[in-house]
Parts: structure tokens; C-alpha cells; sequence
């Protein structure tokens, strides 16, 4: 089963790493931002709470396998995409900024939903922010999304 949430990450992580820039500099273009505003996230296939790479993409599974369809060979892994962008003591500007990067992770994400042909389909699931006040010189800021991704088993 671990081959399952392995292949979901995976794919969800290749194409986000692949796929993503072309949105970033969409969103600057549309939001009157000069080019390279939006930096290319570091991305890592893991959680990893004390890492302070800014802008960084987390990309992991929440739970493992939630559903199965043993007869047709279709597994559902919940994948979450945590972005992480530290601010300066504006909160307000963060808040922005991490909202653009929201909406050029969405875009790619829905742009193809088998991210490429590497799994069966993929479907939003949710959304959570969250922003953490440090000294008066920094706003870090997290939007987690949650996604259904469905792989299909793979014929031997």
C-alpha cells in the first residue's frame, strides 16, 4: 500500500515542479508584479515544520489510504500542499502574496487533473491558512490544500 501514497505524492510533487512556474509568472503578470516576484518554491516530499526555506512547498499525504475499490484497483490518497511564505511585519502584504502563490498552485493543480497521466484523477478537497507572528521583523505565513488523488493500480 505504500507504493499507492508514495506514486500520489510523487506525481502531485513532479508536477507541481514542473508545471508551476508557468502559473507564477501568469499570476505576477495579471497582479502587475515584476517578473521573478513569485519565486519558484524549494519543494520537499514531507512534512517538516522547522524548515525555514521561504517560499517552500511542502507535499505529503495525510492519512495514508482513506478508500479503496478493490474490484476495479482504484485507491484515494489524501495529498496535502503546504505553502510556506515568510513576511515581513505586514501582515497584510504576506497575506497577499501567499494568496497569489495559492491561486498559482490551484491553477496547476486543476489544469490537469491526472497531473500528466501519472494517476487516475485528482480532486480539491479543502483549504486551510494560517500565519504565525514571530518578532516584529517577520509573518510567517502556511495555506495548506488538500487534494483526493486517485491512483489506479497498475496492470503486471
Amino acid at each position: 500500500m505504500g507504493n499507492y501514497v508514495e506514486r500520489a505524492v510523487d506525481a502531485v510533487a513532479v508536477h507541481l515542479a514542473t508545471s508551476l512556474q508557468a502559473e507564477l509568472t501568469t499570476v505576477e503578470t495579471e497582479a502587475g508584479l515584476s517578473s521573478g516576484d513569485l519565486a519558484m518554491p524549494t519543494i520537499i516530499k514531507h512534512f517538516r515544520p522547522d524548515d525555514n526555506r521561504s517560499p517552500l512547498l511542502q507535499v505529503y499525504d495525510d492519512s495514508g489510504i482513506v478508500e479503496g475499490d478493490q474490484r476495479n484497483g482504484l485507491w484515494v490518497i489524501p495529498v496535502v500542499i503546504v505553502i510556506q511564505y515568510d513576511g515581513d511585519s505586514v501582515v497584510e502584504t504576506g497575506t497577499i502574496h501567499v494568496r497569489r502563490y495559492v491561486t498559482a498552485i490551484m491553477r496547476t493543480m486543476v489544469k490537469d487533473e491526472t497531473l500528466a497521466g501519472a494517476v487516475y484523477t485528482t480532486n480539491f478537497a479543502g483549504g486551510d491558512a494560517l500565519r504565525l507572528q514571530g518578532d516584529n521583523s517577520k509573518t510567517r505565513h502556511l495555506y495548506g490544500l488538500s487534494w483526493a488523488v486517485r491512483i489506479q493500480e497498475r496492470e503486471n
